[in-house]
């Protein structure tokens, strides 16, 4: 295969089983020519490139892809499929992943920060030293993760599913959690001051010590 002149550095390698990419070479040259990847296949690729800050990757198939350390800041990855993704470490500060799928994905140490992850789905990903501050998480699906003192402060969670969450010594100030639902969360020493929770469902979880100084509890459900 040709090599690529990419603007932004895509290198991708054989698989060890040598299983083909499903990959074009039209996307790639869509890649090469007008910097997005609308609607293109690139899964199974490896795009561990630090150049793809601000690209649009609307609705691109990014399944499997190893994204680790990738700087993807200000990147349009609306309704993208990031399933079983690896992004360990990578910087997603200020991108748009609205209704992408992030379930199964490795996201240890990953920046989040000033993202939009309205209606993302988690499941099963991996989150340990993730961080989502000021982010907008509402309607995400983030149930059952190990959120153990992952910052959101003044996040909108509204909505949000965070059933049967670890969410103990979480860094909560100023989030908005009015409607969401966070039944058998565990919220040991979580720092829920001046969080709104009106309408919050928070029944069975574990509150043991939580800072609740400011917030709004109107109408939420509790143990």
């Amino acid at each position: 295969m040709r090599r690529l002149n990419i603007a932004f550095s895509i290198f991708l390698l054989l698989s060890t089983s040598g299983t083909a990419f499903s990959y074009l070479e039209s996307d790639l040259e869509k890649l090469k020519d007008t910097n997005a990847c609308n609607g293109c296949d690139l899964s199974g690729a490896n795009l561990s490139s630090r150049k793809l800050r601000g690209a649009d990757l609307r609705k691109a198939n990014l399944a499997g892809a190893d994204l680790r350390s990738v700087d993807l800041r200000w990147a349009n990855l609306v309704q993208a499929n990031m399933d079983r993704a690896n992004l360990l470490g990578a910087d997603l500060n200020s991108a748009d992943l609205s209704s992408a799928k992030l379930s199964r994905s490795r996201l240890d140490g990953t920046n989040f920060d000033h993202a939009n992850l309205y209606l993302v789905d988690f499941y099963r990903a991996s989150t340990r030293g993730i961080s989502l501050a000021y982010s907008n998480l509402g309607g995400a699906n983030l149930t059952g993760l190990n959120l153990t003192s992952v910052n959101f402060r003044e996040s909108n969670l509204t909505s949000a599913n965070l059933n049967y969450c670890n969410l103990n010594g979480a860094n909560l100030i100023g989030a908005n959690l009015s409607g969401a639902t966070l039944r058998g969360a565990h919220l040991r020493f979580a720092d829920l001051s001046s969080a709104n929770l009106e309408g919050a469902d928070l029944r069975g979880a574990d509150l043991t010590e939580a800072i609740l100084d400011g917030a709004i509890i109107e109408g939420a459900r509790f143990p």
